[in-house]
Formats: structure tokens, sequence, C-alpha cells
């Protein structure tokens, strides 16, 4: 559980820029997606209060 909540921004990073790759190929708009997906205030707020349930929605959203 400690390792998916440190490993959280990454992954969630990881999971938009694969996701918005459907969208558009140019990168830089894939690394701002990725940049905001992974800094949500939804996600930060998961993972400082040990949330586990809505890290794992947050990060498995992008790849649904």
């Amino acid at each position: 559980m400690h390792i998916l909540l440190v490993l959280a921004i990454p992954l969630a990073a990881l999971g938009a820029w694969y996701a918005a790759g459907a969208v558009t190929r140019r990168n830089p708009l894939r690394a701002w997606a990725a940049l905001v997906w992974a800094l949500a205030p939804a996600l930060l707020l998961a993972i400082g209060q040990g949330r586990l349930t809505s890290v794992i929605v947050h990060l498995t959203l992008p790849w649904a």
C-alpha cells in the first residue's frame, strides 16, 4: 500500500500520457495532460489522506 501511494503520481502521469496519445501525437500536449492529471488536487488529497480506493480510481481512469 505504501509503495502504491509513493508511486501514484508517476503512475498517474504515465496513464495520462498514454491516454492523451489517443487524442494527439504532439509531445508537448501529451506532457501537459500528464502533468495536469498527475498534479490534480483530487489525487494529491487522496494520497495525503491515505485513501487507497480514490488513488486506484484516479490511476485507472485514463486506461478506461
